[in-house]
């Protein structure tokens, strides 16, 4: 198949939202379909993320990669004064207290949809896709999919959802209410042009079917994942000899307030060293990327302050050797209980144990959780998060390292485009050249 990927989000941008299209393109490649992607250019992938090399090496070098520009208003973010990361990531936390945004349906790269739009078109002119594949978040990338799709019907469009949209219980951007119907009547036109959806969960797959009927025999699940080749060749992250036999906790990737609560487990954390001082000489928590500013400002109130670390962004290939040199790797549950943190996958291919932390009984991260040995999951309560602290501490590191996961697992990479391709493959119509 010759299949052309529209995504807002790719290498060299080093972010959790470009690995699955990174992924998508390295294993369809592999397999023996030709791919071309549209995305943007350098400078706007990388303004709020750093450049991540370990990214931009997984892409086959006879893929062509055609980066546009993006529209006025993400040009005259790019020319805002933030030199360092850090002052970035403060410029995308003000950005949710801005109201403007609100009125940026679908999201603020609505500005940007003409300049992918008129590079689509050359692409199908030229390339001649059997299959056109947009990866959202930005949901902005499914419109200029469904504008393709309306100016070219007899293309296979697959619209790859990594979040929902209108029924999303979480919004890492201001949406008032009265943009509601809005998002659902726009993406029920969208999605009645769609040949085929593909979510991430079982249960996001519920959520569209209770909202789009319609959608029942053209959605199907494909998980994230992670990808084997990753893990070769990288030894845990060394120890200082005073953290030698310290038990290590270890998150990696963002850590935001709309997704995800971290309070419990710190507050949790500051009763075990209150009734016990000595438990600083047991423990060390790590949090490897970002952090929201308000997270990170509440944990330093707390004794919990003394056995915390935060340690800016990393490439991947450095986050895996922090996953590997974990005793556990915590894990926060996502809102709403649709939605399954990206870093699990990233986690099974560690084989490290988890330590999660689940929001809601029926959170569909558990279940992948359960596939780990020594895997502990409780509930987002301080007593229960306590008690489970107290038993790892009185182990006092007995869990041996463990083999990571390999290419059988259904969440490797391989594995989820070879399913991606069998769907498709049923989609595809006879056409005549464009």
């Amino acid at each position: 198949m010759k299949i052309l990927i529209i995504t807002a989000n790719f290498a060299p941008r080093g972010a959790s939202s470009a690995i699955r299209p990174v992924n998508f393109v390295k294993y369809l490649k592999r397999q023996g379909h030709k791919v071309n992607v549209i995305t943007y250019d350098t400078n706007t992938l990388t303004v709020f993320s750093p450049p991540d090399v370990s990214l931009s090496e997984k892409v086959p070098l006879e893929v062509e990669v055609k980066r546009v520009s993006p529209g006025p208003l993400r040009k005259w973010i790019l020319r805002q004064k933030a030199g360092s990361y850090e002052e970035k990531c403060k410029i995308k936390e003000n950005a949710k207290n801005n109201l403007f945004l609100s009125l940026l349906i679908p999201d603020p790269h609505i500005d940007s949809i003409l300049n992918f739009f008129r590079e689509g078109v050359h692409q199908i002119k030229s390339f001649a896709p059997d299959v056109l594949l947009t990866f959202g978040y930005p949901f902005s990338i499914h419109i200029v999919g469904a504008l393709l799709k309306r100016c070219y019907p007899k293309i296979c469009w697959v619209a790859d959802y990594g979040d929902p949209w209108s029924g999303s219980p979480i919004s890492e951007l201001p949406r008032p209410v009265w943009r509601k119907w809005i998002d659902y009547q726009l993406e029920r036109v969208l999605l009645h042009l769609c040949d085929i959806v593909t979510v991430t969960t079982d249960a996001t797959k519920e959520l569209y079917l209770s909202l789009f009927p319609f959608l029942s025999s053209r959605i199907e699940v494909l998980p994230m994942g992670f990808d084997p080749e990753d893990f070769e060749n990288i030894s845990p992250k060394p120890r200082p000899a005073a953290e030698e036999e310290l038990v290590w906790f270890v998150h990696t990737g963002r850590l935001y307030s709309e997704a995800r609560d971290p309070k419990a487990f710190v507050n949790a954390l500051s009763i075990l060293l209150q009734d016990d001082p000595n438990v600083r000489n047991k423990i060390k928590v790590y949090f490897v990327g970002e952090v929201e500013d308000s997270i990170k400002a509440y944990m330093l109130t707390l004794p919990a302050k003394d056995v915390i670390k935060f340690i800016p962004w990393v490439p991947v290939r450095e986050s895996i050797a922090w996953m590997k040199a974990a005793d556990f790797l915590l894990l926060f549950g996502n809102r709403g209980g649709v939605q399954i943190p990206g870093k699990i996958y990233q986690y099974l291919g560690s084989g490290r144990p988890i330590f999660m932390i689940k929001l809601f009984e029926a959170d569909p991260t558990v279940k992948i959780t359960l596939s780990t040995e020594d895997s502990i999951i409780v509930m987002n309560d301080e007593k229960q998060i306590l008690k489970a602290l107290r038993s790892v501490l009185s182990r006092h590191r007995v869990i041996s390292r463990l083999k990571g996961i390999g290419y059988d697992s259904p969440y490797a990479w391989s594995r989820i485009t070879q399913k991606f391709s069998e769907i498709v493959q049923q989609f595809i119509k006879k056409e005549e050249p464009y």
